[in-house]
């Protein structure tokens, strides 16, 4: 492998990993969907660079890389916020950023949301897995970048009068503040009572400290007097009432099967404002 084509992990941060549209349509085998879970960040860094639509970046949880460029290209960062420098100089997000050979880009703690994408023009090119260079162990041989590891990067179709940037990428702000996620009715929702489902909509809910990619556990518990239900599928966006009154929102690294009460399912925009929350964050539910 050519060393010229490769950035180099000077420091993974607290949990980077790489990210793409998922490995969807393998359920049945047992292995999650994955990719990224702020799918419009994930979009727009893309967009920004020309890239094609499934090219995969860097997902970055909580505290950022650094990473050495060992070959000249341009990047973007989108996402949450984290103060980022290119060789101690500040840049900007949400713009094509210019790397020369040898430079190296540090990102700091992300003090808006909780999640930044790196996104390499010709994109982050290590190998295809089940149709998806996402990470997923054991599907894939690591679950997070480590240090010294060797990233290729993919031919660059980036050009200055940017096709890409006059595409529409749906984007949310102020991720970390309260406010109202939509959900819709699951499987068992009407086997909760009128106190259940009232407590749904009225209760403010708290992310606790149990929350990655596969599920989010909220500190907040629902009285259970459901009995238990068969095996049965899941996928992104389920709450699961477990025995216990826990409910937790299942994420996209989540299993395909569980034996809990899938008593709602997040919407798809409610999903992506989760993916940007972290302990200690707030926010209702509304059934729609």
């Amino acid at each position: 492998m050519n060393i010229e084509s490769l950035c180099t992990i000077i420091n993974p941060g607290f949990f980077t990993t790489i990210q793409d549209n998922g490995r969807v349509g393998y359920a049945h085998l047992g292995v999650p969907e994955s990719g990224a879970l702020d799918i419009y960040s994930y979009q727009l860094g893309n967009a920004i660079l020309n890239n094609d639509v499934t090219v995969a970046s860097l997902e970055c949880t909580l505290i950022g890389p650094s990473l050495r460029f060992n070959t000249s290209c341009h990047i973007a960062l989108t996402g949450g916020y984290a103060e980022s420098t290119v060789n101690d100089k500040i840049v900007t997000f949400n713009k094509p950023i210019q790397i020369n050979k040898g430079e190296i880009l540090k990102i700091g703690r992300i003090v808006k949301g909780c999640r930044v994408y790196v996104t390499v023009s010709g994109g982050v090119n290590t190998p295809v897995i089940l149709g998806s260079r996402s990470y997923y162990s054991p599907i894939t041989t690591y679950n997070s970048l480590k240090q010294g590891m060797q990233i290729p990067i993919g031919e660059s179709n980036f050009k200055r009068e940017l096709k890409g940037a006059k595409i529409k990428v749906k984007k949310l702000d102020n991720y970390d503040q309260e406010g109202i996620i939509k959900i819709q009715k699951g499987p068992e929702y009407k086997l909760l009572s009128h106190s259940q489902k009232e407590f749904l909509t009225t209760q403010i809910f708290t992310i606790s400290r149990l929350w990655n990619r596969m599920a989010i556990q909220l500190e907040e518990e629902l009285e259970n007097n459901l009995g238990s239900i068969y095996t049965s599928p899941v996928l992104p966006g389920i709450i699961q009432l477990t025995p216990s009154g826990k409910l937790i929102i299942l994420m996209k690294d989540c299993q395909t099967t569980g034996g809990y009460p899938r008593i709602a399912k997040i919407s798809k925009e409610g999903l992506l404002r989760l993916s940007q929350l972290q302990q200690g964050n707030r926010f209702r539910l509304s059934v729609i």
